[in-house]
């Protein structure tokens, strides 16, 4: 099985559109593709938009990039959208 899908680039960035679903709603979101990333990460506000909170993790998470530590929380989404591929219940860092 094949699968053409398009993607824009951000200067040497892969940009892709997403849709996350919470508890209370859903938001579209531009995304980096991060293809050694180990989970999805959503902004704080995005997720608060549909419904997350600190106090509604599962654990507590941290970051480590090149250019800083970043401490977090990991959630379950209700359902995450990209690529044309549909995931419900995914783990996403929030951070």
């Amino acid at each position: 099985m094949r699968f053409e899908i398009s993607f824009e680039l951000d200067g040497d960035l892969i940009v892709v559109d997403a849709i996350a679903v919470g508890p209370s709603g859903h938001a579209e979101a531009r995304l980096v593709l991060d293809t050694g990333a180990v989970l999805t990460t959503l902004s704080p506000a995005i997720a608060e938009s549909i419904g997350y909170a600190p106090a509604d993790r599962i654990t507590r998470s941290v970051t480590r990039t090149a250019a800083a530590v970043e401490h977090g929380y990991i959630v379950r989404l209700v359902q995450f959208s990209t690529l044309g591929f549909t995931v419900p219940q995914l783990h996403i860092d929030v951070c």
